[in-house]
């Protein structure tokens, strides 16, 4: 079973924009090492990258872990096309390995709780017409659509733009100078053929497309990428996490709130 273990990896750098490989030729593997059972339990609501890292990292530290997440194991992970899902469920094999349990329904007691849910609710734009668009996360699970109008100048609207096919245009509120999103994942839309406009407030959304306040309309199929709130577990919690902390951030960051929890509690 060791060996079984150690075979399974999750490389943050195929699943961030952050790291730019720094740990590629390293090897990088899980610590599969496991000290004797402390006597402690631990509750873990919601199994994205935050909540991943902090039941790998309790495990590792000898707690009794559980995993609550009645989604798909991964979180946002799951809708992100850029990276390789199956890391992700080797690291899920690797932890239930360890003794980590996964359960749908959040129940039992535990010495510690933690909200780890992430930024799962997309944000609205209030304006007439809004249902006729589709949000970035659940376009981003579903098939890409072709002609499209992404609205938005974060990370996640460019992954919309990248995803999807024929004419891609996505407007952004402000100047290009204030755009969100990294530099370097911009150039990577633009070599893409992604147009992008500035200074574009939307007015009102219909089935051809976009109006703007400038008079501007612009035709295909909207999607509104505006970034995300959070929802936090209806159940008591002693400690969040992740995008539940301070909002969405990059998934190394996640699994960085998580390395700074652990520490606090196995201390």
């Amino acid at each position: 079973m060791q060996d079984e273990i150690s075979k399974c990896v999750m490389c943050p750098t195929r699943i961030c924009r952050v790291c730019r490989g720094q740990c590629a030729y390293k090897n990088f593997q899980v610590d599969t090492t496991v000290v004797p059972n402390v006597g402690k339990s631990i509750g873990i609501i919601g199994a994205g990258p935050a909540g991943l890292a902090l039941a790998y990292y309790m495990v590792a530290g000898g707690w009794r872990v559980t995993l609550f997440e009645n989604n798909k194991i991964g979180g946002m992970l799951n809708i992100i096309h850029r990276m390789d899902i199956k890391r992700v469920m080797d690291f899920a094999k690797t932890l239930e390995l360890m003794g980590v349990t996964h359960k749908r329904e959040f129940d039992g007691a535990f010495d510690v709780v933690v909200a780890a849910t992430g930024a799962g609710e997309n944000n609205k734009l209030g304006i007439k017409g809004e249902e006729l668009a589709v949000g970035a996360l659940e376009y981003l699970a579903c098939e890409p659509f072709v002609n499209v109008v992404v609205i938005g100048g974060g990370n996640v609207a460019i992954d919309c733009s990248l995803y999807s096919k024929g004419r891609v245009v996505q407007c952004y509120r402000k100047g290009e100078e204030l755009l969100k999103a990294y530099p370097r994942y911009i150039k990577a839309a633009k070599d893409a053929g992604v147009e992008f406009k500035f200074n574009k407030v939307p007015l009102e959304i219909n089935e051809n497309g976009v109006l703007f306040q400038d008079g501007d309309f612009i035709e295909g199929k909207v999607i509104i990428a505006i970034g995300q709130s959070v929802t936090l577990p209806d159940v008591k919690f002693d400690y969040k996490i992740g995008d539940c902390v301070e909002g969405t951030k990059t998934i190394v960051e996640a699994i960085e709130s998580a390395r700074n929890l652990s520490k606090v509690l196995l201390t």
